[in-house]
């Protein structure tokens, strides 16, 4: 800064003191004219808020102005407004007053055109219950049957002629809003039918009575009466007559009836009876003589403790009483002792009812003891079926696990091996053609290879003991959108791995067989895996969303032996294997196995 004021000195030729001089008066002036700038603008921008300010006054004003026009406006619309609602309402006054002077016109003309004579009674305050109902209009048809004017006169004295208190009948209309009919006389001596109901509107209070001359009808009816009676005489005549032939041939033909129905069950080879409500027998057919050894007329009248062991009678009477009581048929499984041994019954029982209202017991009995035994023979021969699936599922996961070892362990290293020889001798040949055999050669080894390689994947895929049936069934769906195009999408629960390797081993395959039944069947490139643990079993489900199938004639088909094996692998596991589909919907294959199978 020094060096700058001595080369400004030198170059200017005047001193220090007269630069300094100038410098601090230059200074001032630019303080002053700083000074001046300031208030200017002090006093522009109290100029701007007092321009402001009577800019904010003017809208305020100009609001106010618009607001009260609004108002006004408002208050304009709302007189035009209630002044139209005003016309339009005495205008619908006008229309309805009109249609009501209308209406009651045609009422009054129908009123006096009806041929049943009709009148209209009010109740009024009265300390005379005789004068509580008076007659307030009538039609021509009801006045013509009186002499005088009737308005205004009491009902009671006007219909005095008749048995009804028509005081007491138009008080309960009004009470319980219902119709009442009465027939009685009046002055003409003449039978009418009254019928009296309320008549609803503002009043509240008046009945309407409507008269019709039923004279001619009921001397009608009457006649008809008189003639019924008399040919119904003569039919009675006539049929006493006949009911004698009718009960012979009616009684012959019971008779064959009954043997006819006697003929049939003695030829049935199943057991009919009937027993009372004590049990005691009143029919047995020829059946029970001849499985029993007794005569039919043995039984009748006894029960089941005369002739069969006491813990067995006790289940038939027991049996038979709870139809009785249930008053409902009864299916039960009972067994006998006959002359050639044991024997067991299906037995039907139903409640029968006489004439007389007296309760019976009907049954037959159906021998099943063939059945049960074949039954029996059956069920030992599933389970041995199910023990012989259950080993061969068991070997057959020990024979995969054996030849995968095998192909990885000896098979592979032994091509291997080849291979890394033909790989040596190449090196050493030099012979063109002999090498492009080697070569070829160890292409051939190289896909043998590879397929022994695949072999063992597809028997025991590594992941299936390494990481568990999730990642397994992760890599089959891999594997099999690779060589299918088959997307299939796997969902599988944290704790749902079966634990065991027979058993993973075991759904692994399952899942594997159902996919290539989607291949092959569904005609779909979309499908589902869900594996889930519920309490102490594994639920697999395999859906696809295909041409669908009926799952009854699943089993029946042809090329259905893998879903056979795949149900008896399941079965002998524990568990349960069921398909459900329609056509078109898809086929759900759901297996069930519990977690404690090994």
């Amino acid at each position: 800064m020094e060096s700058t004021v001595e080369s400004n000195t030198r170059v200017s030729g005047r001193p220090e003191s007269s630069a300094a001089d100038g410098d601090s008066l230059d200074a001032r002036s630019l303080l002053q004219r700083c000074e001046a700038l300031q208030r200017e603008l002090v006093e522009t921008q109290q100029r701007e808020a007092e321009v402001r300010k009577q800019l904010a006054t003017a809208r305020c004003d100009r609001e106010a102005s618009h607001h009260a026009r609004r108002a006004a406006l408002n208050l304009m619309e709302d007189a035009i407004l209630a002044r139209r609602a005003e016309q339009q309402e005495f205008a619908e006054r006008q229309r309805a007053e009109l249609a009501f002077r209308e209406s009651e016109a045609r009422y009054r003309t129908l009123f006096n055109s009806m041929n049943e004579g009709c009148c209209i009674v009010e109740q009024i305050q009265s300390a005379s219950e005789s004068a509580a109902f008076v007659i307030v209009d009538a039609n021509a048809a009801f006045t013509g049957r009186f002499n005088g004017c009737i308005i205004g006169q009491s009902i009671c004295r006007v219909l005095s002629g008749g048995v009804a208190n028509w005081a007491h009948n138009c008080k309960e209309v009004l009470e319980t809003d219902q119709l009442i009919k009465v027939e009685t006389t009046l002055n003409d001596q003449r039978l009418y039918e009254i019928t009296a109901f309320k008549v609803k509107g503002l009043v509240g209070r008046q009945v309407a009575l409507l008269s019709n001359d039923i004279t001619e009808r009921k001397l009608s009816e009457r006649a008809q009466e008189e003639a019924a009676r008399a040919k119904e005489a003569v039919a009675r005549a006539e049929s006493d007559l006949a009911i004698a032939e009718v009960r012979r041939e009616a009684t012959a033909v019971v008779r064959a009836t009954e043997e006819q129905f006697r003929s049939f069950l003695d030829q049935n080879g199943a057991a009919f009876f009937i027993k009372d409500e004590q049990s005691r027998y009143v029919f047995v057919n020829r059946t029970l003589e001849l499985r029993f050894g007794r005569q039919l007329d043995d039984w009748i009248g006894k029960t089941d403790f005369d002739f069969f062991p006491q813990e067995d009678a006790e289940i038939y009477r027991r049996n038979e009483l709870s139809v009785l009581t249930t008053k409902s048929a009864g299916q039960f499984n009972e067994a006998a002792t006959e002359i050639d041994g044991r024997h067991e019954y299906l037995s039907f029982k139903f409640p029968m009812r006489d004439v007389a209202g007296n309760w019976f017991v009907g049954g037959t009995a159906f021998d099943i003891t063939s059945q049960r035994r074949a039954e029996r023979a059956l069920e030992v021969n599933e389970q041995r079926l199910r023990a012989l699936a259950a080993q061969i599922t068991r070997v057959e996961h020990q024979e995969r696990r054996r030849l995968a070892s095998i192909l990885h362990e000896d098979v592979q290293q032994l091509l291997i091996a080849m291979q890394m020889r033909t790989a040596t001798i190449d090196a050493r040949i030099c012979d063109h053609t002999i090498r492009e055999h080697t070569a070829a050669l160890r292409e051939l080894l190289a896909n043998a290879i590879e397929t022994v390689r695949t072999l063992s994947r597809d028997l025991i895929p590594p992941t299936l003991y390494q990481l568990g049936l999730a990642a397994s069934l992760e890599w089959l769906a891999e594997r099999f959108d690779q060589l299918h195009g088959l997307k299939v999408s796997v969902h599988v629960d944290t704790n749902a791995d079966p634990g065991s390797d027979m058993l993973r081993d075991v759904l692994f395959h399952i899942v594997r067989e159902l996919l290539l039944n989607v291949v092959k069947h569904a005609h779909t490139d979309r499908a589902e895996i869900r594996l889930a643990r519920r309490l102490s079993q594994l639920n697999l489900v395999v859906r696809d969303e295909g041409v669908g199938l009926d799952p009854l004639q699943s089993w029946e088909r042809q090329d259905s032996f893998g879903l056979f094996q795949i149900r008896e692998r399941v079965l002998s596991l524990g568990g349960t294997f069921e398909l459900r589909s329609e056509p078109g919907q898809g086929v759900e294959a759901i297996v069930a196995v519990p977690l404690e199978s090994e």
